[in-house]
């Protein structure tokens, strides 16, 4: 198992709509993207059709939740936030990455 450090892969949790990914991606890193909502990991892949076939975005259709051993059901309750869908991408700049 391989566990050098990989200082140019960044994990977006919670992609949403991909303004993140983006910015990410355009400062040259590689991007994992975890996100709950089907509807944005295919609006995500058809926006950056060829990150995602080079292998610099990955997307992942899932949900992140807290102790895995106490739900038996298999299944997490998906709930939006009407008030805030998206929230403004610059984390990276707000802790001097990229620009």
């Amino acid at each position: 198992m391989n566990t050098s450090p990989t200082p140019d892969l960044i994990f977006d949790v919670g992609m949403n709509n991909g303004d993140d990914a983006a910015f990410y991606l355009e400062c040259g890193f590689r991007v994992v993207a975890v996100e709950a909502n089907e509807a944005f990991c295919g609006q995500v892949a058809a926006r950056f059709p060829e990150a995602v076939r080079d292998g610099r975005l990955v997307i992942q259709n899932v949900a992140v939740r807290e102790n895995l051993a106490k739900w038996s059901s298999g299944s997490t309750k998906i709930i939006r936030n009407g008030a805030h869908s998206t929230w403004p991408a610059r984390l990276a700049a707000a802790i001097g990455i990229g620009r």
